[in-house]
């Protein structure tokens, strides 16, 4: 702790009982707004008392938001059913929302206005888990609609008994999609799944499914089905629900269809999702899978060994690499060849594919997250090279600024003089996840690899287009844009469709 915050907790523990002499101390500290917030006060002061005083007083009266600040932190946890008007209105100051909404959650009778306010504020999570076992209907309800996912999910499951809310003779909607969010957050998680450490979850999600044909069909509720679907086949779920999962699959896609037909219209992904969604069977496969747009999907290649998906086991968390990385690497010849099969945070997970006859071998797996890694394994060579084959031939799951990308790059790696014949190279097309319509090539001038700065980018809009022909048009607008790239020499070339950009 630096030293000017070890003065501040030296003026607060000689507290003399006089808050305009501690207001004028604290200013003559200079401290600024980050002194205050990281200084622990929580433990350092006995009696509080007399600090609780002086921090109503700095909540009033205090000259700046640094001063108003202490205050809060000085009553977090001690504040009273009186001080919450003064609290609230010091919610409205960006810089002490957070603080004012994490005293107000701790005052009882204040849990409502604290959610209203954190709602505003961006921080559900900060009331979420001070909530999880509140018993007021409103505020269970609202943690169970918010809570997101990994361990909070989990927690409110096991504090609300979601297994025994599913168990009631009339479950409503609401309570049913909320269900699904918990669950699917439990299995899909930004980092570790944490479906497994909930002991009810093999229940649960038979019930939830076993509930699903009664809910009647929403474009909403129809993306909710189709994702924990995904996650049940090929995800971390299916690791948890294990051969029990092929049924409750075959329900959710058949009751997918019925409310597909139901709505009539609906969104490309989940008419293609739910025409791909299906239990591989054992030995070798591969399953690309694209998330719910919002407004686009990200996608994965899964691949799953006798039932197992092999990023989810050893990774234990929720998403594979890409089907650009993952696919062209399975390729099984009579030469070892040792391949990254899935990245996870910088943790390679690796292992050495050879053909030996009618047989190929997965064996010698490597990663530094030891405890989870298969064994080796042997498929019959025909099988797994239609299986590669299918996955690396089928386009489907694409969306249209994702197939751009992809012909654009195979154009530029089947013909490298596009690029090189000017002294440029390193071209490469993408499409993320935040635009369904946007493709972006990026470029780098040969001579001056060295120089960071120089980079170009070309934007590409898809939308309305056909992808095959925005291809094309690109490679041949990319030739002349080298050209001229070339000629000038420059550092920064602008116009409607091309700009410079830092690297």
């Amino acid at each position: 702790m630096s030293e000017t915050r070890e003065r501040l907790l030296a003026l607060l523990t000689r507290y003399d009982g006089d808050p305009h002499r501690l207001h004028d101390e604290v200013v003559a500290l200079d401290l600024d707004l980050r002194d205050i917030e990281t200084t622990v006060l929580g433990g350092r002061f006995e009696p509080m008392t007399p600090l609780l005083g002086a921090a109503r007083w700095l909540i009033s009266h205090g000259a700046d938001d640094r001063l108003r600040l202490l205050g809060l932190k000085l009553l977090d946890g001690a504040a009273e059913p009186a001080d919450v008007q003064e609290i609230t209105s010091l919610a409205r100051v960006p810089a002490l929302r957070r603080f004012a909404v994490q005293v107000l959650v701790r005052v009882p009778g204040a849990e409502r206005t604290a959610v209203r306010l954190a709602e505003d504020a961006g921080e559900r999570y900060l009331v979420i888990r001070r909530l999880i076992t509140h018993t007021d209907p409103w505020i269970a309800d609202w943690v169970r609609a918010h809570c997101g996912d990994g361990s909070v999910a989990r927690r409110v499951a096991e504090a609300h008994d979601l297994l025994g809310l599913l168990d009631q003779f009339d479950v409503p909607d609401r309570l049913w999609d909320q269900a699904g969010r918990l669950l699917h957050g439990m299995s899909r998680a930004h980092g570790y799944s944490v479906l497994h450490e909930y002991a009810d979850a093999v229940a649960a999600c038979r019930r939830w499914v076993e509930l699903a044909h009664l809910r009647p069909a929403t474009p909403e509720r129809l993306v909710a089905l189709i994702a924990f679907a995904d996650e049940i086949a090929t995800g971390y779920a299916a690791l948890v629900l294990g051969d029990q999962r092929v049924d409750l699959v075959a329900a959710l896609r058949e009751i997918a269809s019925a409310w597909i037909e139901e709505l009539g219209s609906v969104t490309p992904w989940a008419t293609l999702r739910v025409a791909a969604l299906d239990v591989p069977p054992s030995g070798f496969a591969v399953r690309v899978v694209t998330s719910p747009p919002d407004p686009v999907s990200a996608a994965e290649a899964r691949v799953v060994i006798d039932g197992v998906p092999i990023a989810a086991r050893v990774f234990g968390c929720w998403r594979a690499d890409s089907p650009e990385q993952v696919i062209p690497r399975l390729t099984a010849t009579t030469e070892p060849r040792e391949i990254v099969l899935d990245e996870n945070d910088g943790a390679e997970l690796r292992v050495t594919i050879v053909r030996e006859g009618d047989e190929v071998v997965w064996r010698d797996w490597k990663c530094v997250i030891g405890a989870r890694l298969p064994g080796e394994h042997r498929f019959d060579a025909a099988a797994y090279d239609r299986e590669v084959a299918r996955v690396a031939q089928d386009h489907s799951w694409e969306w249209p600024a994702r197939t751009v990308a992809r012909l654009v790059t195979e154009r530029l790696q089947a013909d490298p003089s596009i690029l090189g014949r000017r002294g440029f190279g390193r071209g490469s097309c993408w499409s993320s996840w935040d635009g369904p319509d946007l493709a972006e090539l990026d470029f780098a001038y040969a001579e001056m690899f060295t120089e960071p700065h120089f980079r170009f980018r070309m934007r590409l809009d898809v939308a309305g287009r056909d992808p095959g022909e925005v291809a094309d048009e690109t490679i041949a607008g990319l030739e002349i844009a080298v050209q001229v790239l070339a000629l000038r020499l420059c550092l920064q070339f602008r116009s409607r469709d091309y700009q410079a950009f830092p690297k």
